[in-house]
């Protein structure tokens, strides 16, 4: 396969880098999604030394992409302003910067020395965590720079995703009798309850999933474009080794939707539909070519097919159990999001310090919402970034994380790879999901958020740059004409 020649031409360095990052794509999602710390600074030192040996690589080139330049630029600031919450400072300056943290901190029963973080510990593994997304970004541009690298590793994600769904079959289907990656306490609950793959909070697998189900869509367009690029006739490519290609990354992609179905999350299930149909929607209606594209019989035929499958197992699956016996009842989560406004109002400019959530939540919510461990977050990570961060720590991971999706965004006259709508619906995915359930208490969301930002920036500006290739051939082929 082309793939796998992918970084034929780097380095020992790059290889060993592009080597890495790919273990850490295929491992990580194994160790509950990098939830626990000791998972969390295995995943971030895998990245740092993928980083690492790509600092020790021939190539000295800089990166390029304006996008990413600035992503990477806002990431140190945003780094260095975290670091600021370690530093004992005089309680004076406390006071003028955060009143709420000053009164932390005066408490008779507080020995710690003053700072603007509550809690340095939670803080100072935060700000690892954030180091490792940052230098993430470099890292994956960098080797997307190979031939069919960016290709590689969407390729080594679905199949990854693929993985633990074929276990999370199996372990629903049996009761769990193939459980290998027992869950963390509160979550243990029984298979049958819903699939909780290789994560312990369903809904977190479940994000996964649907992120990864529109990756796999994306692959699966890629490899029909590539066959009709060919203008092969169909009773050949039938039984043509790309058809067997496309019949397999199909029914891995079915499997990705069937077990998000049976994850039972309300929420994934509806930020997949959302994003689906706004970005395929809006690539579709924005041009009257790409309309009259899909008003072709055997798009009507095969997406009318596409609709009724999906929906007949939508049909069946512990997803409409739960909507049919609960509908959208939010479980509590709109006093969760009233406490977060609480810690907000407290502390509005500086936050209580990242990481820090889950150690201040119980000054502030009610008594009904117990202390269990779905109580311990906002269920809302805007809310809750605002609550540890304050408007300016918020303001700056706003810069960090638009930089990347300005450029995945982007409208663009050259249209869109199959990839890059892939990247967009993953990415606007997790973003409306984080609106109303916790994302970023496992460390693996975030790093498969920001490889896929990446990628899609990259699959933006090869198609950008493949467009004006293709333009200038045509001038010049009119002028020798």
């Amino acid at each position: 396969m082309p793939y796998m020649l992918a970084l034929r031409a780097a380095d020992l360095p790059t290889k060993t880098a592009a080597v890495l990052l790919c273990a850490m794509l295929v491992v990580i999602p194994w160790l509950h999604g990098a939830e626990l710390l000791w998972e969390q600074m295995f995943a971030a030192a895998l990245i740092f030394l993928s980083f690492s040996m790509l600092l020790l690589s021939h190539s000295r080139d800089k990166v390029r992409h304006s996008a990413v330049r600035f992503s990477v630029i806002f990431g140190v600031i945003w780094i260095c302003y975290h670091v600021l919450y370690l530093i004992p400072m005089p309680l004076s300056l406390l006071k003028l910067l955060s009143p709420s943290a000053f009164s932390w901190y005066t408490h008779p029963l507080m020995s710690e020395s003053p700072a603007l973080s509550l809690y340095r510990f939670a803080t100072l593994t935060e700000v690892i965590k954030f180091a490792a997304l940052v230098a993430l970004i470099p890292l994956v541009y960098r080797l997307c720079q190979f031939r069919q690298a960016a290709q590689l590793l969407i390729i080594v994600m679905v199949l990854t995703a693929a993985a633990t769904s074929i276990y999370s079959l199996l372990n629903f289907a049996t009761e769990g009798r193939f459980d290998i990656v027992p869950a963390i306490p509160p979550w243990d609950y029984p298979w049958q309850e819903g699939i909780r793959g290789t994560y312990s909070y369903k809904n977190q697998y479940a994000v996964y999933l649907a992120m990864s189900v529109a990756l796999g869509t994306g692959w699966c367009m890629s490899i029909y474009q590539s066959i009709r690029l060919r203008n092969v006739a169909v009773t050949h490519w039938l039984f043509s080794l790309s058809f067997l290609k496309l019949a397999t990354v199909v029914t891995l992609t079915g499997l990705l939707y069937i077990t998000l179905l049976n994850t039972a999350s309300r929420g994934a299930v509806l930020s997949l539909s959302l994003s689906l149909l706004l970005v395929f929607g809006s690539y579709v209606l924005l041009q009257a070519d790409r309309r009259r594209a899909l008003m072709r019989p055997r798009v009507l035929i095969a997406g009318s097919l596409a609709v009724i499958v999906g929906a007949l197992l939508f049909l069946q699956s512990s997803a409409f159990e739960r909507f049919t016996n609960y509908e959208f009842e939010d479980n509590g989560r709109q006093q969760l999001r009233e406490t977060a406004m609480h810690v907000i109002a407290d502390f509005p400019l500086t936050g209580t310090g990242a990481g820090t959530y889950p150690y201040v939540q119980h000054n502030y919510k009610p008594a009904s919402l117990g202390n269990s461990g779905m109580s311990q977050r906002a269920h809302n990570d805007y809310l809750e970034t605002l609550a540890t961060q304050g408007i300016i720590g918020t303001g700056l991971t706003v810069l960090f994380i638009g930089a990347l999706l300005s450029s995945v965004f982007k409208r663009s006259n050259a249209g869109a790879s199959p990839y890059l709508l892939a990247c967009r619906c993953s990415v606007l995915t997790m973003l409306i999901q984080s609106a109303i359930d916790v994302n970023l208490s496992t460390l693996w969301l975030p790093v498969f958020f920001i490889i896929i930002c990446v990628l899609g920036c990259y699959f933006r500006e090869t198609s950008q740059s493949s467009r004006t290739q293709s333009e200038g051939d045509e001038a010049e082929q009119a002028r020798q004409r």
